[in-house]
C-alpha cells in the first residue's frame, strides 16, 4: 500500500514539474506581447530552465546521503509540500516568480525519486526490485504523460495556464497528506528499517566509487539527461515552430514521449533482471544507438504529422526505457541498500549538471544555428555514450556492477 501511495505521490510532483514545460510557448508569447524581442525571449525562457537544471543538479549530488540516514516518508513528504508551493509561486506572478518558483520547484523535486528508490529497495528482494522500480516509474512518466495531455487540452479549451498550474499543486497537497497519514499507520505497527528482508544473498559492500560500472553510468546519465532534458523541456516550442500545431496541440503532441517511455521502461522491467548480467549493458548499447539515428532524423519528421509521431514514440522508447533502468535497477545494483539513494542522487545529479545546457544551450543554438544543430548534436552525444559503454565494457568486465 504504502509503495503505490509514493508512486501516486511522485505521479503528483510530476503533474506539477511538466506543466512547466508545457507552458513554454505561451510564456514566450506572453513576453513578446511585454515588447521583448523573440531572441531575447528565448534566452530569458532558456535561462529558467537552467537556473532550474542548476538547482536540480546540486541537490541531486547532495541530498542522497541525508536520505539514505532518513525514513523514506520524511524527505518525500517534505518535497511534496514544496513542490506544492513552488507550483503556486510560478501561477501567481510574472517574469521573476516563474524564475524562482521553477528553480526552487526542480530543487524540491530532487527528494522524490531517492526517496522512493530507498523505500523499494528496503522493502523489497533483489529478485522483484527491478520490476517494481519499474513499476514506480510509471509514476512520472505517466504523470509527465497526462499533464501533458491534460494541460494542453486545458490550453486548447482556454483555460488560463495559471488555473491548471494551482489545480496541480491541489492535487500534489492532497497526495502529501494521504502518503504522511498512511505512513503514520504503518510506522505503529513495523519499523522498516529494522525489517530488511533477509532472504536475498548478501549484498557486497563496495563502496560505488570503486566499482567501473559507477562512472560508466555518470557518463550514460549525462548523454541520456541532456538529451531528456532538451527533448522534453523544448518539444512543445519546436512544434510550435513547425507551424504542425498550436500550443495547446504541441502539449498533446509530446506526450508521445513520455508514453513512448513508458513502454521501454516495462519491457526493459519485465526482462532486465533475466538477461544474464555480462550481456546486460549491450541494452544500453542498442537502445543509444537507435536514440541517435532517431534524434538525427527529427527535421526529416517534421514535415508531417504523422511521422513525427513515430519518431516521438522512437525516442521515447529508447530513451526512456534506458534513463529508468539506469536510475532504477543499475543505480540499485550499484549502491546496494545501504547506498541507494545517495548513488542515484549521484548518478542523476551529474546528469543534471549535464542537463543545465538543455535551457540557455538550446536557445542559443537555436538562435545562432537552427533547430537541426540541436537534435544533431543531441544524437552524436548519443553516439558517444554508446561507444564509451562498450569500451567500459571491454575494459574490465568483471568490475561491471551492473547486476548483483
Amino acid at each position: 500500500m504504502i509503495t503505490i501511495a509514493f508512486a501516486i505521490g511522485y505521479f503528483a510532483f510530476y503533474l506539477c514539474r511538466v506543466g512547466l514545460s508545457v507552458v513554454r510557448p505561451v510564456w514566450l508569447a506572453e513576453l513578446e506581447l511585454a515588447g521583448v524581442s523573440k531572441p531575447d525571449a528565448l534566452r530569458m525562457v532558456g535561462n529558467i530552465v537552467s537556473l532550474g537544471m542548476l538547482a536540480a543538479a546540486l541537490c541531486k549530488l547532495t541530498v542522497g546521503k541525508w536520505i539514505d540516514r532518513e525514513r523514506p516518508v520524511k524527505p518525500f513528504v517534505i518535497g511534496g509540500m514544496l513542490v506544492a508551493l513552488t507550483t503556486v509561486c510560478v501561477a501567481t506572478g510574472g517574469y521573476v516568480s516563474w524564475m524562482l518558483g521553477l528553480v526552487a520547484h526542480r530543487a524540491a523535486q530532487t527528494l522524490g525519486w531517492p526517496a522512493l528508490s530507498k523505500w523499494v529497495a528496503s522493502t523489497e528482494s533483489i529478485a522483484n526490485r527491478n520490476r517494481v522500480l519499474g513499476y514506480c516509474s510509471m509514476s512520472w512518466i505517466l504523470g509527465d504523460a497526462v499533464a501533458r495531455f491534460s494541460h494542453g487540452a486545458l490550453i486548447s479549451l482556454g483555460v488560463p495556464w495559471r488555473i491548471n498550474f494551482l489545480g496541480a499543486s491541489l492535487i500534489a497537497l492532497l497526495c502529501t497528506v494521504t502518503i504522511f497519514c498512511l505512513s503514520r499507520r504503518v510506522q505503529r505497527r513495523v519499523d522498516f528499517l529494522d525489517d530488511f528482508n533477509q532472504q536475498d544473498e548478501p549484498q557486497l559492500g563496495i563502496s560505488p566509487w570503486k566499482q567501473l560500472a559507477f562512472f560508466g553510468a555518470l557518463g550514460l546519465s549525462v548523454a541520456l539527461s541532456l538529451s531528456r532534458e532538451a527533448l522534453l523541456e523544448w518539444m512543445p516550442t519546436y512544434l510550435v515552430s513547425t507551424r504542425l500545431v498550436n500550443p495547446g496541440g504541441a502539449s498533446i503532441v509530446s506526450a508521445i514521449i513520455p508514453l513512448g517511455a513508458a513502454a521501454g521502461t516495462l519491457y526493459l522491467g519485465k526482462v532486465y533482471f533475466r538477461i544474464p548480467g555480462a550481456v546486460r549493458p549491450k541494452a544500453f548499447v542498442v537502445f543509444l544507438l537507435l536514440a541517435a539515428v532517431a534524434l538525427m532524423s527529427i527535421p526529416l519528421a517534421s514535415r508531417s504529422l504523422a511521422l513525427m509521431f513515430l519518431w516521438l514514440i522512437v525516442i521515447g522508447i529508447t530513451l526512456g526505457g534506458a534513463y529508468t533502468t539506469l536510475l532504477g535497477e543499475v543505480a540499485a545494483s550499484i549502491g546496494g541498500r545501504a547506498n541507494v539513494a545517495s548513488t542515484t542522487s549521484v548518478i542523476d545529479g551529474v546528469g543534471s549538471v549535464a542537463g543545465i545546457l538543455a535551457g540557455r544551450g538550446i536557445a542559443e543554438l537555436v538562435s545562432a544555428f537552427g533547430w537541426m544543430s540541436v537534435w544533431s548534436g543531441l544524437g552524436a552525444l548519443c553516439l558517444l555514450a554508446a561507444f564509451g559503454w562498450m569500451i567500459v565494457e571491454q575494459l574490465d568486465s568483471s568490475k561491471l556492477k551492473v547486476s548483483n
